[in-house]
């Protein structure tokens, strides 16, 4: 629900590669969306011990990039 407020004020949320850089990650949502990235926030989420009855495990963790595009610019996900 927030990435979907977040949308309509110019933000995008990707899950992206651990290594992946700020400038790594804003040159390759420019390339491929043909848009200007004006601001990229990084955010990682760890991995969780979860537990279903006796059995124990982890759930994955991820680093997510939420990408500001200028604006009147917009990415259309078909």
């Amino acid at each position: 629900e927030k990435t979907s407020a977040a949308t309509a004020r110019g933000w995008y949320a990707f899950r992206v590669r651990p290594e992946a850089s700020k400038i790594a990650i804003k040159q390759a949502v420019g390339e491929r969306y043909g848009v200007s990235v004006e601001r990229v926030r990084i955010a990682r989420r760890r991995s969780k011990e979860v537990r279903l009855g006796r059995i124990r495990g982890r759930s994955p963790g991820f680093k997510k990039a939420m990408v500001k595009v200028k604006a009147g610019q917009s990415i259309a996900f078909t």
